[in-house]
């Protein structure tokens, strides 16, 4: 019998957006200006989407280079970091969003990360279902 399996990145997405509707019911109940915080937390979980898409993209170019890998690896992770610590920076001396619940969307990727192995065992248990 052929074993279903699930795409890491599409389960560390899944997470990611479950987390967001997760942390969107205390954010619309507890935060002042409810458009900003909301905001903020949408704007965080994309820029987590966006980190998940560019780490896969860095890593499955990387494993077809011949040499280098390392520093390439490195340039791009700074890379990612840096646009991450901007979009930050943007929001905190601006104030377009709320950048408290910015940083809470950002935690989806490490949530997303953590839960992986569960998230995975669920997916494949519900395409297992439907097929």
């Amino acid at each position: 019998m052929k074993k279903e399996s699930v795409s890491t990145l599409f389960a560390l997405i899944f997470g990611v957006v479950v987390y967001f509707l997760i942390a969107s019911v205390p954010v619309l109940i507890l935060a002042n200006d409810k458009l900003k915080g909301e905001i903020g937390l949408l704007v965080g979980a994309a820029l987590a989407v966006a980190s998940l898409v560019h780490m896969n993209a860095v890593l499955v170019h990387s494993t077809y280079m011949e040499k280098n890998q390392s520093a390439y690896i490195t340039a791009n992770s700074v890379g990612r970091m840096l646009v991450v610590l901007g979009v930050l920076v943007v929001t905190a001396m601006t104030g377009w969003a709320n950048f408290i619940t910015m940083l809470i969307g950002l935690f989806g990727e490490k949530i997303s990360a953590l839960s992986n192995p569960y998230i995975t065992k669920v997916l494949t248990k519900i395409i297992k279902k439907r097929r």
